[in-house]
C-alpha cells in the first residue's frame, strides 16, 4: 500500500528541513582555506602590501619638479625710514638725513619651480621601497603560515574532543545496560543494591565528564570560528576522520628555506641600505630652480598710482653639510650594532630550527610505535569488558571488577587519542620547522 502523496510530501520538507539545521562538516583543508581568505589578520598583512606603492609615489614625487606660489599684499601705514648721508644731496658730510623711500602699498607674487638634480638619498630611498615590499610580502607569508597552524593545531584538539565524546557514550551506553542488568538481578537477590548504587554513581561520573568535553568542544569550535572569520552566532561541524599522514613523507621532508630566516636576511639588506643612506648625506644634493614675480607699487590719495614690475630669475642651487658634528658616524654606528644583533638572531633560529626538525622527527617516530601498541591496548580493553560483563551476569565477577574494566577502557582510549594526536602534532610541527605548512 503506497503512502498518501501528502504525508511522503511532508517527510521530504521535514528531511529537507533537517538537513539543511545540520551544518556540513568541515574537512581541515576547509578550515585552512577558509581562514587563508577571511582572517583579520592576513586581510591587515594584505593591506602591508600596498603601504611600499604609496612610498614609492611619495619618493617619486620629491624627484619630480616641485611647484610653488606665493603672494603678498602689504600696506604701510607709515613708510618706514632710512638713514641716508647728507653729503649725497649736498649737505655737510658727517651727518645723516632720515628719509622715505618707496610707497605705501606693495604687492609680490611669485612663482617657482624647483628641479633636483642630483640627491643620492633620494635614489637609495626608492631602494628601500623595494625591500619594504619584499619584507611586506615575507610578513604576510609568516602571517598565513601562523594562522594555518592555529588553525591546524586547533583543529586536531576539536577532533581529539569529539573523538573522547564518542568513546565516552559508547561507554556510558554499556553501562547503562549493564546497570539495568544488575538492577534486574538485584531483583532476583543476585546482586545488591550496593551494586545498583556504584554503577549508577559511575554513571553519573561519566556524564559529567561527557558534559565537560562537550563545553571543551564548544570552546575550540569557537577558537575555530574566530581564526577562520566566521560569525560566533552560526554552528560548525568537523570532519572527525583523523588523517596521519604516513611517515615517509614526513620522517624526512625536503628542507626549504624557513620564512623567519627569509625575513632576517631581508632586514639585514634593509639594514645596509640605511648605512648608504646614511653615508650619503655627506654628498651634496644639488637642483635648479627659476622663478618668476611681478612686483606693484602704489599710494592712494592725490597723484595715486599703481604700477607693476616683472622680474625672472634661473639658477643651480648646492646643499653640502660639510660638518655634522659626528652625527653621521654614530648613526652608522648603530646600524652595525643593529646588523650584528640580527646576525646572532640568524645563526640562533637556524640552530632551534635544527632542534625542531630533529625533535619533530623523533617524536613522529616515537608516537607511531607507541600508536601501535595503544590500539592493540584498546582492543585488548574492550574484549576483557565483554568478558568480566559476562561473567558478571553469570556470578562469576563483581562489579569492581567491572568498574576496573571500564576505567581500563577509558584510559586505554584516552592514551589512544592522546598518542595520535601527539603523533599529528609532531607532523605539524615538522611541517612548520621545514617551511610547508601551506603546501
Amino acid at each position: 500500500m503506497k503512502p498518501p502523496p501528502f504525508l511522503l510530501l511532508a517527510f521530504l520538507l521535514f528531511a529537507s528541513l533537517a538537513s539543511a539545521q545540520l551544518p556540513k562538516p568541515l574537512r581541515l583543508e576547509d578550515c585552512l582555506s577558509q581562514a587563508l581568505e577571511q582572517n583579520p589578520e592576513i586581510k591587515n598583512a594584505q593591506l602591508g602590501l600596498l603601504l611600499p606603492d604609496a612610498q614609492r609615489g611619495e619618493v617619486r614625487a620629491n624627484l619630480l619638479p616641485q611647484i610653488n606660489a606665493s603672494g603678498n599684499y602689504q600696506y604701510y601705514l607709515e613708510v618706514p625710514r632710512q638713514m641716508i648721508p647728507a653729503s649725497a644731496f649736498g649737505g655737510p658730510d658727517g651727518e645723516y638725513a632720515a628719509a622715505q623711500f618707496g610707497v605705501p602699498l606693495n604687492m609680490n607674487t611669485t612663482l617657482q619651480a624647483t628641479q633636483v638634480l642630483y640627491s643620492q638619498p633620494l635614489r637609495l630611498a626608492l631602494r628601500q621601497v623595494e625591500v619594504g615590499r619584499e619584507l611586506a610580502q615575507l610578513n604576510l607569508q609568516s602571517t598565513r603560515e601562523e594562522i594555518a597552524y592555529n588553525v591546524s593545531a586547533a583543529y586536531f584538539n576539536a577532533q581529539a574532543l569529539a573523538k573522547q565524546i564518542v568513546f565516552l557514550e559508547g561507554n556510558l551506553s554499556s553501562l547503562e545496560r549493564v546497570t539495568k542488568t544488575t538492577q534486574l538481578l538485584a531483583g532476583q537477590q543476585l546482586a545488591t543494591a550496593v551494586d545498583v548504587q556504584r554503577l549508577q554513581l559511575q554513571q553519573q561520573n561519566l556524564q559529567n565528564q561527557l558534559q565537560n568535553l562537550r563545553d571543551q568542544q564548544l570552546r575550540v569550535h569557537r577558537l575555530l570560528q574566530l581564526l577562520m572569520g566566521i560569525p560566533q552566532t552560526e554552528a560548525i561541524a568537523i570532519d572527525t576522520t583523523i588523517r596521519v599522514l604516513e611517515a615517509s613523507t614526513l620522517a624526512s621532508p625536503p628542507l626549504v628555506t624557513h620564512t623567519a630566516l627569509k625575513l632576517i636576511e631581508k632586514q639585514k639588506g634593509n639594514l645596509l641600505l640605511e648605512q648608504q643612506s646614511i653615508r650619503a648625506g655627506a654628498l651634496p644634493t644639488i637642483a635648479a630652480f627659476g622663478s618668476y614675480s611681478m612686483s606693484g607699487f602704489g599710494k592712494f590719495g592725490d597723484n595715486n598710482l599703481l604700477k607693476f614690475y616683472p622680474s625672472s630669475a634661473v639658477g643651480v642651487t648646492a646643499q653640502w653639510n660639510i660638518f655634522d658634528g659626528q652625527a653621521r658616524k654614530a648613526k652608522i654606528t648603530q646600524k652595525n650594532l643593529k646588523f650584528q644583533q640580527l646576525e646572532h638572531q640568524q645563526a640562533y633560529l637556524q640552530e632551534s630550527i635544527a632542534m625542531q626538525t630533529a625533535n619533530a622527527r623523533t617524536q613522529i617516530l616515537s608516537n607511531q610505535r607507541a600508536l601501535e601498541a595503544a590500539v592493540s591496548s584498546v582492543r585488548l580493553a574492550e574484549k576483557v569488558l565483554q568478558q568480566t560483563a559476562l561473567q558478571l551476569q553469570e556470578g562469576l565477577a563483581t562489579i569492581t571488577d567491572l568498574l576496573n574494566a571500564e576505567n581500563s577502557l577509558r584510559e586505554a582510549q584516552t592514551n589512544y587519542l592522546s598518542t595520535l594526536i601527539n603523533l599529528r602534532t609532531a607532523q605539524l610541527e615538522m611541517e612548520k620547522a621545514t617551511g610547508h605548512l601551506l603546501d
